[in-house]
């Protein structure tokens, strides 16, 4: 970048809520409405690298909360940004929150009643049909091989976290074998190649990573 110029950076910003307050939001209404906090989620490297061209060990996330001095929605369309904060966290939690995400999207689709065949089949598909260098196996074998596992800083990560990715990596799995099942229960003959496709891809993932979830009940 050219420091004698000033960059504008656009991104998209999730509605952000303090500790416990989604326990006291229940309906769609309440989740989206009275908002004063927003939460943008971006890509972080320490040494300044191209984050999408470092790989699962190296892939940090910075996540900044704006604070605005009135509550969104507004009568004005723009609010003044009154404070703002950010937390890097490590490329270990950020697997993590990438396996929980898939989880919502799985669990999203388990409870919508009546289901929707072609959302459904988007999520499972973007669950176990993904890429090599992107897919859960790729996050086990980068952060739960034999032996410790070093953060950039070159500190073993604490066991509780790689304990919590093995937690929510076997929820996944699991998720993904009921979708899977809930999908077989719903289409007709023509979808009967997607739902041989995605079983076998099903199959060969929950082998793969058994190995890298002992000790996880």
């Amino acid at each position: 970048m050219d420091p004698s110029k000033l960059y504008i950076q656009i991104g998209p910003v999730t509605p952000h809520y303090p500790a416990g307050e989604t326990l006291e939001r229940v309906t769609p209404h309440e989740m989206c409405f009275n908002i004063t906090s927003f939460l943008l989620e971006t890509g972080y490297s320490a040494e300044g690298k191209n984050v999408a061209k470092e790989g699962l060990a190296h892939q940090q996330k910075k996540k900044t909360i704006f604070s605005v001095g009135m509550a969104f929605p507004a009568m004005t369309p723009r609010l003044e940004v009154v404070s703002s904060s950010e937390v890097i966290i490590s490329p270990l939690e950020n697997a993590i929150e990438l396996i929980e995400g898939r989880i919502a999207a799985l669990k999203a689709q388990l409870n919508t009643n009546p289901p929707r065949l072609n959302a459904l089949q988007s999520v499972i598909q973007g669950s176990v049909v993904t890429m090599v260098n992107e897919g859960p196996l790729k996050i086990c074998e980068t952060f739960l091989p034999e032996g410790p596992v070093l953060d950039p800083s070159g500190k073993p990560y604490p066991p509780e976290l790689l304990m919590s990715l093995r937690v929510k990596m076997s929820e996944f799995i699991r998720m993904c074998g009921f979708a899977i099942r809930l999908n077989k229960s719903l289409i007709s003959a023509e979808h009967l190649p997607f739902q041989g496709m995605v079983q076998v891809k099903y199959d060969a993932l929950a082998e793969a990573v058994k190995i890298y979830l002992e000790g996880v009940k």
